[in-house]
């Protein structure tokens, strides 16, 4: 159920005509294609550059803010969980549209700055928009994974630092980051593997210029273009793939359970 799904697919790159079947010989002129054609090498590389950027800026906004989460009370953390976890709630179509009505011309932001005489700002339809819905999407996951490992920290570590004469730079790099490092590799990873698949977010807060892998992947088999979709899904794989690897060897086996070093968790 796994492998056949992939084997098809992979037949169908390896197909001139996008058929799940390699009768006809071997044809590689669909992934050349991506190198030597400018549109297809554009829709790899914004996506790429999508995932990045959008990684970058969960993982800047998700690391303060679980250490705060950990740091807090039984029952202010609870409290502060609960409304993390609320966005999973709602439909994803719902936050969508609802970022539209938010970052639109007459929206909430643009209303806003208008009354202090700035604006109206273009805020929608851009790469602006499609990252910002992408952030919002992903950053529970990886606040969720980052608390988990934080918690599990023995505190015992950092006193023990603070009493031998330890400043609080050093505590936090040499004690405390290193152990929340294989957590953040982790989730990171993660994060950045779900931003290379969106579909939705840059389909209804994209622009004509955020044409990304699943949209493309997806107006191709409209058209019956199964071959070079079938391409382009493969690249998403391997790519998906290599970045696990990479998190591994930078990580090692803690990337695949965080949260287990320590003494509290």
């Amino acid at each position: 159920m796994l492998l056949w799904p992939l084997l098809n697919i992979l037949l169908r790159s390896l197909n001139q005509k996008g058929r799940a079947s390699i009768a006809d010989g071997i044809y590689l002129g669909h992934y050349t294609a991506l190198v030597e054609d400018a549109l297809l090498r554009q829709v790899v590389t914004h996506s790429l550059m999508l995932a990045v950027v959008a990684t970058l800026v969960t993982a800047l906004l998700a690391f303060p803010t679980a250490y705060i989460i950990s740091r807090l009370s039984r029952e202010l953390s609870s409290l502060m969980m609960v409304a993390v976890l609320m966005p999973f709630w709602v439909s994803i179509i719902v936050r969508l549209f609802a970022f539209t009505t938010i970052l639109g011309t007459q929206g909430i932001i643009n209303s806003g700055l208008g009354l202090i005489g700035i604006g109206p700002l273009p805020m929608l339809y851009n790469t602006f928009a499609t990252i910002t819905g992408m952030v919002a999407y992903l950053l529970p996951y990886l606040i969720l994974i980052l608390v988990s490992a934080m918690r599990s920290i023995d505190v015992s570590l950092l006193t023990a630092a603070r009493t031998m004469g330890a400043p609080e730079h050093r505590v936090f790099f040499d004690i405390y980051f290193p152990q929340v490092r294989p957590a953040l590799l982790s989730g990171a990873v993660l994060v950045f593997v779900l931003a290379l698949g969106f579909f939705l977010t840059p389909a209804i807060l994209g622009g004509p210029y955020n044409l990304t892998i699943p949209i493309f992947i997806q107006q191709q088999i409209q058209i019956f273009q199964w071959g070079k979709a079938a391409a382009m899904g493969i690249v998403l794989l391997v790519v998906s793939v290599a970045g696990y690897v990479l998190a591994l060897r930078i990580g090692g086996n803690g990337v695949l359970s965080p949260a287990q070093g320590g003494t509290r968790g």
